[in-house]
């Protein structure tokens, strides 16, 4: 009882009111309407890119081009999830993703902070077993006698902390899980495009990590991700 009680504080404390806001809102598309995303033989080569080695896969396009419903339907579609097995082989796959909005009220819909907490919220929701591995300290001390986290919430959820969070976790399930991330709307950040940029080439750096993500054509991400 008092582990399944530390596990739900420490998942609430990732998890944020309007967590699930921006994906709700995207139109969902008729079935067929992006079905050429998974021709292998299209030139996009995103099947290729699925079931290849890690990196970043990039969807550009203008305003109002349907990126966005783009990515929810891969991200959503059971064709993604078989593809991607096949790159995870024998380990096991999981997958997050996270939708920028600009012209939300929610800062955590447009920062680099909500984009973290959401994939982390996500990636441990899908396997409870990490959270002793990502919160080890937290999780001792409410498991063993129900207190408070020994540091404050403020001081866990900065963005350091948080990477620092996902890294070890990605170096510890190493040889054994594989993470893809579909990250919408980066032009959408609230910031400098520098540093969204940044946390994306980051992000590509852990183990067993690839990244599909959208946004307006842009000089600079294509100059690094291209």
């Amino acid at each position: 009882g008092q582990a399944y009680f530390a596990e739900q504080v420490i998942l609430q404390s990732l998890r944020f009111s309007s967590i699930d806001s921006r994906h709700q809102t995207i139109s969902k598309e008729h079935s067929h309407t992006f079905s050429w995303i998974f021709d292998p033989t299209s030139s996009t080569k995103f099947v290729e890119w699925l079931k290849g080695e890690d990196g970043v896969y990039w969807v550009s396009g203008k305003p109002g081009s349907g990126k966005s419903t783009l990515i929810k339907f891969v991200a959503d579609h059971e064709q993604t999830q078989r593809y991607l097995g096949e790159w995870a082989g024998d380990k096991k796959l999981v997958t997050a993703n996270f939708y920028f909005w600009n012209a939300s009220t929610h800062y955590s819909q447009k920062s680099q902070r909500g984009l973290l907490r959401t994939i982390l919220y996500q990636i441990l929701r899908q396997c409870p077993e990490l959270i002793r591995i990502a919160y080890h300290d937290q999780w001792i001390a409410m498991a063993s006698d129900g207190k408070i986290l020994k540091q404050s919430r403020d001081e866990l959820l900065t963005v350091p902390a948080l990477l620092n969070t996902l890294r070890n976790v990605s170096t510890s399930t190493a040889s054994d899980t594989k993470f893809c991330f579909f990250l919408d709307g980066l032009d959408e950040y609230d910031g400098r495009p520098a540093d969204i940029i940044e946390l994306i080439d980051i992000l590509k750096s852990f183990q067993n990590v690839k990244i599909c993500v959208s946004s307006r054509p842009w000089n600079e991400f294509e100059d690094r991700f291209g």
